[in-house]
């Protein structure tokens, strides 16, 4: 027992040199990290830093989801199973999902209507598509692609996509592609 009453007097008086040290100088402790009276805030930080990750999770999941799908869509338009109205539709709808800059393309891309800025955006991607061969053969589905849309637009003077691609932007109206 008379061990114990030494360890005892012995930690308590180590834990008053401690806050005494903590009271007279608060940096020393802040340094040594022993600082608890800033528990709640530090926890608080802690939380926040938390939801922080978490919405950052988020919104990476969501970026990748768009550059997974508009590797499908350069695939199926490069192998004829999209046209590029129909791929600027799929852009379209990426651009629209929660936590994207949706208009981002409307700034980046010239045109008349958001229709045709997609089918820029669209012919960017082809461009620097890094699952696309370089050379000849890409240059020529790029002006092809071009050709395409410069054709469309002469015939209707503008382009117009489905209300899903352009969220209402464009009237809702489909054009003949």
């Amino acid at each position: 027992m008379n061990t114990f009453i030494r360890f005892s007097a012995g930690l308590a008086l180590f834990g008053s040199l401690a806050a005494g040290l903590g009271a007279a100088r608060p940096a020393w402790v802040a340094r040594l990290g022993a600082d608890w009276w800033s528990l709640p805030e530090l926890q608080a930080r802690m939380e926040l830093s938390a939801r922080e990750h978490d919405r950052l999770e988020a919104t990476a999941a969501v970026v990748m989801r768009r550059i997974e799908e508009r590797g499908r869509l350069m695939r199926e338009l490069r192998e004829g199973r999209l046209t590029l109205f129909e791929a600027a539709v799929g852009f379209g709808e990426l651009n629209a999902l929660p936590g994207a800059k949706g208009d981002f393309y409307r700034f980046a891309h010239l045109g008349s209507s958001d229709g045709e800025k997609l089918c820029r955006q669209v012919i960017a991607w082809v461009r620097c598509d890094p699952g696309s061969d370089v050379g000849p053969q890409s240059e020529e589905f790029v002006r092809r692609l071009e050709a395409e849309l410069a054709d469309h637009l002469r015939a209707h003077g503008t382009v117009v996509l489905p209300r899903a691609a352009s969220a209402g932007s464009d009237g809702g109206n489909s054009a003949n592609h």
